[in-house]
């Protein structure tokens, strides 16, 4: 299989954000836009240690994004392949476009957690 990133199918678009993805082979591939300033924080809430539990690999087209671990943060920018292990929470420190490859079951759960928050959050008058 094969596409361009942007003609793959949007699961979330709201505001300056916006995630596509499919799965292919039981991995998720996604391509997320979000903008500077960006916590993900919030959007944890209720998953073990209040942190993603997703392992990741991808590659940053543009912008920054600082991935905190309980031990250490690890900053990864445009042109950059990364994998972020289980255990992190994400921060878009500039606007951000990246390609991410995720395992669809541990995909689906954090999904699943986030989509929670951010409904609750809307609801609240706040964002993620």
């Amino acid at each position: 299989m094969h596409v361009k990133p942007e003609s793959l199918p949007i699961i979330f678009e709201r505001g300056n954000s916006s995630l596509r993805g499919a799965e292919w082979g039981g991995m998720m591939v996604l391509l997320y836009t979000i903008p500077a300033g960006t916590d993900m924080k919030r959007l944890f809430a209720g998953a073990p240690g209040n942190l993603c539990q997703c392992p990741h690999w991808g590659y940053v087209l543009k912008g920054c994004v600082r991935i905190r671990h309980t031990d250490r943060d690890q900053i990864v920018t445009s042109g950059e392949l990364f994998y972020v292990a289980p255990g992190h929470v994400p921060l878009f420190e500039e606007d951000t476009q990246m390609v991410e490859f995720s395992p669809k079951e541990p995909w689906v759960e954090m999904i699943a957690t986030v989509g929670k928050n951010l409904s609750r959050l809307s609801q609240e008058g706040q964002s993620g």
